[in-house]
């Protein structure tokens, strides 16, 4: 059984934060409707994020994603905040995150992701500020 919240300005939501273990393409339809969305918090099952470009910060706690997975990330062109937390990721799928130029903090843990792939990353967006808590060099 999941829950929601949701932040609304101006009659539009713009926030939500989402736990479920919901059908993740039920899910991806609704989602893309929020055409003003512009921060997902989202803890369950799977989802694409497919649908909305203009997502400005992105959680995910207790996903599944894979580095296959950050391919539905890096279509988030807006994407300026992104925090990823039990996730299967390592520097190849840390990688796909090259292009995203608005992107300006990351936080991934725990994840396999090591010190020298956030270092190519940091140095493909000079401007991005990462934080990996995990201080054994992988996160």
């Amino acid at each position: 059984m999941g829950g929601f919240r949701f932040t609304v300005e101006a009659g539009t939501v713009t926030a939500l934060w989402i736990e479920s273990g919901d059908d993740a393409n039920r899910i991806d339809r609704a989602l893309a409707k929020l055409t003003n969305l512009r921060r997902l918090e989202f803890q369950g099952s799977p989802l694409t994020a497919a649908g909305l470009p203009q997502l400005g910060n992105l959680i995910l706690v207790g996903q599944d994603i894979t580095d296959a997975g950050m391919k539905h990330i890096e279509g988030l062109t807006a994407l300026r905040g992104l925090y990823l937390s039990g996730m299967g990721i390592t520097d190849a799928g840390l990688a796909s995150l090259e292009t995203m130029t608005e992107l300006r903090s990351l936080n991934v843990f725990p994840s396999a992701v090591t010190r020298d792939g956030m270092a190519a990353l940091k140095s493909k967006l000079p401007k991005l500020e990462m934080t990996c808590p995990d201080p054994s060099g992988m996160c």
